[in-house]
């Protein structure tokens, strides 16, 4: 692991546009919905950004009585009204919506029918059984949502420390350009990540020119580097905003798996990617970097198709 300098200048022309303007916050009841609760409410949202609180009830699998959906969806007003009682105090606009149907296809349902530009999940939902790292409606969210989804999981200091991981990808552009707008705490630090993955030439040694191809590897590596460098002082960049410390970091290995180091000792409150990279298959809406970020980060993370 090596760190580029986090002295170097950072020249950037951020975009002031609000990227947040509607909220889609999906809560059970449970105590991780009321995680994703405390996470946007660490967000400085501007007064009348709106929010929609929705709640999805049990699938309807079962034929089962009038008395029971009832039961359901006075349930679902229940959770509702105690997430808007929470969110009342911060001036937001917020809306509620009790929805009939698997929880996941209902999110993403009402999160098109909202023109959500977030959507906010806990990592676990009633029906998480202790051990899961991710629940099935959280994960179901992620890997098929068209829209930008945070799995919140308990914060230690606000959003006051936040890893941005990119690697040059459209993915990793989008990513970069929600962070630069995301409203977070005016005194947040930034640290932009990318991660070079390491280099073994499967050519055979030149018998008559023994130390050449040592020379061409060496030369590429130093030629990615630069570029790598470039990278991030570009990431760096579009991620700035006045009162942000940038830190860009430079790491050498497998993404996800330094990601994940990076992750733990330096522990960020959230983790910004995005939802495909460089070596992604096409047509591929959720890459294996991502999905590993997602299931085992110790902290919020946000996926930006």
């Amino acid at each position: 692991m090596s760190t580029t300098d986090p002295s170097a200048p950072i020249t950037s022309q951020p975009d002031t546009a609000p990227c947040l303007e509607r909220i889609l916050l999906a809560t059970d009841g449970s105590p991780t919905s009321r995680v994703a609760e405390d996470l946007l409410l660490a967000l400085a949202l501007p007064s009348g950004t709106a929010v929609r609180v929705m709640v999805a009830t049990a699938a309807r699998d079962w034929d089962v009585s009038e008395y029971l959906q009832l039961t359901e969806t006075t349930w679902g007003e229940h959770v509702a009204a105690g997430a808007i009682e929470r969110l009342g105090e911060r001036g937001l606009t917020i809306s509620r919506e009790i929805s009939d149907g698997d929880p996941a296809h209902e999110i993403l349902r009402a999160a098109d029918s909202f023109d959500a530009d977030l959507i906010v999940v806990g990592s676990k939902g009633r029906s998480g059984l202790a051990g899961w790292l991710l629940g099935s409606v959280a994960r179901n969210v992620v890997r098929h949502s068209r829209r930008p989804v945070v799995v919140a999981r308990p914060l230690r200091r606000g959003l006051s420390r936040v890893l941005l991981a990119t690697d040059g990808s459209a993915h990793a552009e989008h990513a970069q350009r929600y962070l630069g707008r995301l409203p977070l705490p005016e005194d947040a630090q930034v640290s932009v990540a990318h991660v070079l993955r390491p280099y073994t030439p499967y050519l055979a040694p030149d018998p008559f020119f023994p130390g050449a191809l040592d020379e061409v590897v060496a030369k590429a590596v130093q030629e990615r580097r630069a570029d790598a460098d470039a990278l991030l002082a570009t990431a760096a960049a579009g991620a700035a905003q006045p009162g942000r410390t940038i830190h860009p970091v430079l790491l050498h290995g497998d993404p996800a798996h330094e990601l994940l180091a990076l992750a733990a000792d330096s522990q960020p409150d959230l983790i910004v990617a995005g939802a495909r990279g460089v070596s992604a298959l096409e047509g591929l809406m959720f890459g294996s970097v991502a999905d590993r970020l997602v299931k085992h980060a110790p902290c919020s993370v946000l996926i930006v198709p």
